[in-house]
């Protein structure tokens, strides 16, 4: 079977071609996926806030998710609050919706739920170089260099269980139980969701359990 949009493989070196450019697709979303995560843990601003309304950065996470297959149930809860926040954005303003973010990480960063400050923040960097593997690996399928891909596939494993699995789930944790805006605990769900889908552990159930959260009135 050939890779959507492309035509059917008449050889084999057709279809390995095919798988190449499959994957390297995916390495590619994959890292727009991370791009747009560190975006969000990083202070608000009102162009996130823009992305967010208008559904862009939706889109992308969207994306960078199509590679689980039917295993897509594992970021769908977090992704489809993020569709509802979107359909509803005209009910409220882009200022309203920015301050909302804000007030949440002014109260988080000044210590509500233990987290040191700059803890949100701090996780965009180990994101961010997480992005750059993705991208690199993309480049390695491009070129035909298989090893160099499943190397730097290997390389993004280990970024994320020396430094995400430490540092993510009790920053999502916090922003889940202590925002108050439906988008904060929004985001908190996507980054246990995400990190699930990059390790194979269900975050989202070891760290959230059955818990409740508050919501904005």
């Amino acid at each position: 079977m050939s890779a959507p949009g492309l035509p059917e493989p008449r050889t084999a070196a057709d279809a390995m071609q095919q798988a190449r450019t499959r994957i390297a697709a995916s390495a590619d979303a994959r890292g727009e996926g991370w791009d747009a995560l560190a975006r969000l843990v990083e202070p608000p601003t009102a162009e996130v806030v823009a992305a967010l309304r208008d559904g862009s950065i939706a889109g992308v996470l969207r994306g960078a998710t199509e590679w689980l297959g039917e295993d897509t149930g594992i970021v769908a809860g977090p992704l489809m609050s993020l569709d509802v926040y979107v359909r509803s954005a005209g009910r409220r303003t882009p200022e309203a919706d920015l301050a909302a973010l804000e007030d949440d990480r002014a109260e988080i960063d000044a210590g509500a739920g233990g987290l040191e400050p700059g803890a949100v923040a701090a996780l965009a960097r180990p994101m961010r170089e997480l992005a750059v593997l993705c991208h690199h690996e993309a480049r390695a399928w491009s070129d035909g260099d298989l090893d160099q891909g499943k190397d730097l596939r290997a390389r993004q494993r280990e970024l994320a269980d020396e430094r995400l699995v430490a540092e993510l789930p009790p920053v999502a944790k916090v922003l889940v139980d202590e925002g108050i805006a439906n988008l904060t605990r929004t985001i908190g769900r996507l980054l246990l969701a995400f990190l699930s889908a990059e390790t194979g552990k269900d975050y989202q159930r070891a760290v959230l359990g059955d818990a409740r959260s508050r919501s904005r009135k």
